[in-house]
């Protein structure tokens, strides 16, 4: 039987397009902005695990509103000169954090009785308050690390809509909307356990990291990298001019 020819060419398609990607250095930005994430949450993941004391300190981001809870970065990409060499599209280097966002992420579907949040001292609350600057600095990697993972479904395209982590970006925006609209509609009040669609899983985040990891860490087998395989090298270069070298190895002109 004769091979799907649209099917042969989506996988040469990927082929090439990872390669691309592999080459820019693109796997030593994300592997940096995962260390990082990773250390903020080794160093202060164990103060999110109180639920009540994440409610009480979302509260209190709503009432002390003269506190800039949200703002605006940009994050320095050294492996940029890669990037532009080989994609049209640049990274975007902008981001905008938001602690309320952030912390909302903690929460887990599990009711919390509201005298518990009503509760004037909180020990993990205090943590929180005290610690007000790092969970910036780690709302801001994460906001990085969507950057990142952003672009990548920009450079690999339709070619591998089946890497590992491709439409985290949406989720993350789409959850925590929905979060919000349903709280403040009044469907679901503060503590209560909300619609699955309303929370957030790092535990699924994380997964998507490490096997993006694995992945980006591979290396092409030396007959297709560029330098040993010339017919590989043209189709990179043409992908990277934004076109597709015919696959066919001889053209009939009648």
């Amino acid at each position: 039987m004769a091979p799907d020819v649209d099917l042969v060419n989506a996988e040469r398609k990927a082929v090439v397009d990872f390669g691309i990607l592999r080459l820019t250095g693109f796997n030593t930005l994300e592997a940096k902005l995962k260390s990082t994430w990773q250390s903020y949450r080794e160093k202060f993941g164990w103060m999110l695990r109180d639920q009540a004391a994440i409610w009480k300190f979302i509260r209190y981001m709503e009432q002390e509103d003269q506190k800039d809870w949200s703002g605006v970065g940009s994050m320095v990409v050294e492996e940029r000169v890669g990037l532009l060499d080989n994609y049209a599209t640049d990274i975007k280097t902008e981001y905008t954090w938001n602690l309320q966002q952030f912390f909302w992420s903690f929460l887990k579907s599990t009711a919390v009785a509201p005298d518990i949040l009503d509760i004037v001292w909180n020990p993990a609350y205090e943590a929180l308050k005290a610690h007000t600057s790092d969970f910036q600095s780690w709302a801001e990697v994460t906001e990085k690390l969507m950057n990142s993972i952003a672009f990548s479904r920009t450079a690999l395209g339709s070619s591998m809509g089946f890497f590992p982590g491709i439409n985290i970006p949406e989720k993350w925006s789409s959850s925590w909307k929905c979060f919000s609209v349903a709280r403040e509609g009044g469907i679901y009040h503060d503590g209560e356990v909300f619609g699955s669609e309303c929370y957030w899983n790092w535990s699924e985040f994380e997964r998507c990291l490490d096997l993006r990891d694995t992945l980006l860490a591979q290396v092409l087998p030396e007959e297709l990298r560029p330098r040993e395989n010339h017919e590989m090298q043209a189709h990179m270069s043409f992908r990277v001019w934004g076109l597709n070298l015919d696959q066919r190895e001889r053209i009939s002109i009648v």
